[in-house]
């Protein structure tokens, strides 16, 4: 059994690289499973990239990113100890996978460039410098990881980097020339993952290329290519300037479908909405100033509420909540296109308050006996007489009243077969 750093247990090796070898190490004292880094100390260069990666990782805070745990130094060699991240590399995957569906690439695409995004926004912004499928883990939920920050340079704008780090097919022009790095080399490696994703074409084999995607496979959509053309132009500047700038892009071209899709739910549960909530209101006010309310409409009406919030609920996840949702969510409620929104809200409020039951506004009926005497009965009242009574009664259009008749026996009331109803 070999011991690193008195408390580190060697399992297994995970793999090995120009800067140094990665280990499956076991805490023996918290009896948990870390990642570490091995560099020997011959090589005076190799020592310092490695805590420079340590440096970096302490600094950032994005999950999707390992964090540092521990920096152990022993006679013969060093190491920085990190997170285990479990999965399978990307390289891994696209070797037995691609080309994969379009779809399932745009959401990888998405998520490297969102990792990219972090780092590129960074003060002063990070440069990763080798990015390529081999250091990104697919992890068992299909999130993606960023693994490996040896190549990474902090501070690109102040250091000339005039050494090569990178992979060939997935490396920059610039880079591999050594006239130094940007943010925008990283995107030319993305662009390059892209590519395999979609063609099943490694670019780190020969001949080392980015080919025209249209001449290679037929399926890939038109934005696809054009993603992968703006991504790998020879020219940095032609390139998306750095990660957020290519985010940006791929929610507002590559979404688009789904964006219209929960534009016109959003519009359409925005009126449903507040219709049902302008019932609610009328229903609560009947309840509460009426003698004979609804409270079969006010259950009816709270039904509708819960459903309309698990319908909004449910809507946010399905698209994930996009950026398009967070910024357009109040706009498709008051207006999109001449108002159309708002005049939807109002007619839809219009209607509801036609469809609230008129049976429970009071009303008043001008009762004549056969004297010529009047009474004046409200709704829900009892009137006692033996006399023959005419009821005149102004019924307005969806009006309806109900008469009952009673016989009283012995001092107690019982109904009668007889009952009149009015109305149009």
């Amino acid at each position: 059994m070999t011991m690193i750093g008195e408390k580190y247990k060697v399992l297994h090796s995970l793999g090995k690289g120009n800067m140094g070898s990665v280990f499956l190490v076991e805490d023996v004292i918290l009896q948990k499973k870390y990642a570490m880094k091995i560099v020997g100390k011959d090589s005076k260069e190799k020592i310092d990239a490695l805590m420079a990666e340590a440096k970096c990782l302490k600094s950032l805070t994005d999950r999707r990113l390992p964090y540092v745990v521990d920096v152990v130094e022993e006679e013969t060699l060093a190491g920085i100890v990190m997170e285990y991240v479990e999965g399978i590399s990307l390289e891994e995957y696209l070797s037995k996978n691609a080309p994969l569906p379009e779809e399932e690439a745009l959401g990888m695409l998405k998520e490297i460039a969102g990792m990219l995004a972090y780092l590129h926004s960074r003060r002063p912004a990070i440069v990763f410098r080798d990015l390529k499928p081999a250091n990104i883990i697919l992890q068992p939920d299909k999130k993606l990881r960023l693994l490996d920050f040896g190549a990474a340079l902090e501070g690109f704008g102040e250091i000339k980097d005039a050494v090569m780090l990178g992979t060939y097919g997935y490396s920059a022009p610039e880079q591999v020339k050594g006239c130094g790095v940007t943010p925008a080399t990283d995107i030319y490696a993305l662009g390059a993952i892209y590519f395999y994703m979609l063609t099943g074409v490694n670019p780190a084999l020969p001949p080392y290329r980015i080919g025209d995607m249209r001449t290679i496979s037929l399926t890939v959509s038109e934005k696809s290519c054009q993603i992968v053309d703006k991504c790998c132009h020879a020219v940095p500047e032609k390139r998306y300037a750095n990660g957020q700038v290519l985010v940006e892009e791929l929610e507002e071209a590559c979404f688009g479908k789904e964006e219209k899709r929960a534009k016109m739910q959003l519009h359409f549960y925005y009126t449903f909405f507040f219709a049902v909530a302008a019932y609610a209101g009328i229903i609560l006010l009947q309840m509460l100033f009426v003698t004979r309310a609804s409270y079969e409409g006010g259950v009816i009406a709270l039904l509708l509420i819960i459903i309309c919030l698990f319908w909004r609920k449910s809507i946010l996840q399905k698209y994930r909540r996009k950026r398009f949702i967070k910024k357009r969510e109040w706009n498709i409620l008051y207006t999109e296109k001449k108002m159309v929104g708002l005049w939807g809200l109002v007619f839809m409020i219009f209607i509801s308050t036609g469809c609230v039951k008129q049976e429970n506004h009071p009303f008043y009926l001008d009762v004549v006996n056969e004297n010529g005497g009047h009474v004046l009965v409200r709704d829900g009242s009892f009137f006692e007489t033996e006399d023959t009574l005419n009821f005149s009664l102004p019924v307005e259009e969806g009006s309806v009243y109900e008469v009952y008749f009673y016989q009283r026996r012995e001092g107690d009331l019982f109904p009668e077969e007889r009952f009149f109803r009015f109305g149009k």
